[in-house]
């Protein structure tokens, strides 16, 4: 996809961005915001199929293939399957894309929206006929609709999880940072782009003088990472994105009809519009971990391509010099990965305690010791065909233990009880109560189960404490960074 809209030596350096920021990168103590081990499959897959929708648009656009609109059109009804977060930026971009290419001299744009907006449609609605054969048809819609269901309701669109996420809690606050960190992201490029503009091919010297600090500026950033404000490095992207979609519709503007140039413009710009609609979900507070391992990867790879290709080729045209700019602009995202390798490196020397046995063993943190010792109390105490649930959250343990969860909900956090109700929920515990329950001490009171600074699941929370009693407890030290306070329970027959 980036070669259709920059060069094979920037496009290598964005895949290599993108391999150390988001497909392998640990930037949290959580290890599953990445590709290797994604939190949630359908992002990655969501991602996958919408570049892979733009890219087909992009082929049709330099050769009119009818295989390529079909190619776009099935992808796009694909990712409908996925989430709205990436289901919605695709759609938008291939419509941008799809009514900017029918504007062109000889496009006969019927055909090119039957074969892209057809498939689109066609495939979910085969989805939901499958399904329908096999459950019931509200069961079915509800299946095919997948994250749409919950957008418009309130009682999850409004959680704090998801207002903190977009970065709604603190907006003013959330907005001077973008702006705050957008300078010093501006302090080496624009001079840099400058000097590049009033230097000639024979001043080697202010060239070589360019290069060296830019090298020097990349050297600080890796060696003082630590206070580089890692989690805040991401905070411009939305703007720098949106400035790009500007210098890309001024460009499309000021290029004849005629000219081939046309095609490659409209593909960067449906790719932009892809990267901003993916942003929306953090717009205010852009990171590259989190939801960002996913959601910021096609504007990252956009901003690499400008520093590379794009601002070169506006300085050569200008008479500059355009390879003094490239080289600094290198430069400076090696120190750029360099903060993130090394994060990823302090993140996975943290993980050094072995968990799990054969095929299902991994490393983890501090919190490994916790885990183990609770597994080896159901292995030694519980017999095992017992029952078992982790609450709030922490499926893992019952893969270890080899255990079923009998309740339909097997994740007590904020969305998927807004979601599911927690009425079903308390109705699923009580008709087929777990045997065992293991509980993080820290997340449950009478008040409530716990995430963050929000107190949730209060009827949930009291039921298991009437009906449960500790009969273990696994705590690490109170000094440890990483501290987590397991309780195994036992369910009683009637209150306790």
């Amino acid at each position: 996809m980036l070669r259709e809209i920059g060069s094979r030596f920037a496009a290598t350096a964005a895949c290599l961005v993108f391999v150390t920021t988001f497909g392998l990168a640990h930037l949290v103590p959580m290890g599953n915001y990445n590709f290797i081990c994604p939190y949630s499959h359908d992002m990655v897959h969501g991602l996958v199929l919408g570049v892979g929708a733009v890219y087909c648009l992009a082929r049709y656009a330099r050769g009119h293939s009818a295989n390529m609109a079909w190619a776009t059109g099935i992808q796009l009804g694909l990712v409908q399957l996925t989430r709205a977060e990436l289901s919605m930026p695709v759609l938008v971009a291939c419509c941008v894309g799809v009514a900017l290419l029918a504007r062109e001299p000889r496009e006969a744009w019927r055909p090119l929206l039957l074969r892209v907006l057809g498939p689109a449609v066609a495939l979910p609605l085969v989805a939901f006929v499958l399904l329908g054969m096999l459950m019931p048809w509200g069961s079915a819609l509800h299946g095919v609709l997948g994250s749409w269901v919950w957008v418009f309701d309130p009682a999850v669109s409004g959680m704090a999880l998801y207002r903190e996420s977009m970065g709604l809690a603190d907006p003013g606050g959330n907005l001077g940072r973008i702006l705050a960190w957008s300078v010093p992201y501006a302090m080496v490029p624009v001079p840099a782009a400058v000097l590049a503009l009033r230097t000639r091919p024979e001043q080697r010297g202010r060239q070589a003088t360019l290069i060296v600090a830019a090298g020097a500026t990349a050297l600080l950033l890796i060696i003082g990472w630590r206070h580089a404000g890692p989690a805040d490095l991401a905070r411009p992207l939305p703007l720098f994105v949106a400035l790009l979609g500007v210098a890309t519709v001024v460009a499309l503007a000021k290029t004849p009809s005629e000219f081939a140039q046309r095609a490659t413009l409209i593909v960067r710009l449906t790719f932009v519009v892809l990267a901003l609609c993916l942003l929306g979900k953090i717009l205010l507070d852009t990171r590259f971990f989190h939801y960002g391992f996913v959601l910021a990867v096609p504007g990252t790879t956009l901003m690499v391509l400008a520093l590379l290709d794009w601002v070169p080729e506006w300085i050569a045209k200008r008479k500059g010099v355009a390879t003094t700019f490239r080289w600094t602009a290198l430069a400076l995202l090696t120190g750029f990965v360099g903060i993130y390798l090394q994060l990823t490196g302090t993140c996975l020397a943290r993980k050094n305690v072995p968990v799990g046995e054969g095929g299902n063993a991994f490393l983890a943190d501090s919190r490994g010791r916790q885990v183990n010792a609770a597994l080896a109390f159901l292995a030694s105490e519980i017999p095992p065909d017992k029952t078992l649930a982790v609450v709030p959250e922490g499926l893992m343990i019952n893969v270890l233990a080899r255990r079923r969860n009998p309740i339909a909900c097997i994740n007590l956090m904020p969305p998927e009880l807004a979601t599911l109700g927690e009425s079903n929920v308390l109705a699923s515990l009580d008709k087929t109560p777990p045997d065992v329950i293991v509980v993080d001490l820290d997340r449950i009171s009478q008040d409530g189960l716990r995430f963050r600074n929000e107190t949730y699941a209060r009827s949930i929370a009291t039921w298991i404490l009437a009906h449960y009693q500790l009969v273990a407890r696994f705590e690490s030290q109170p000094s440890d960074p990483m501290r987590l306070r397991l309780g195994v329970l036992r369910y009683q027959s009637g209150p306790i």
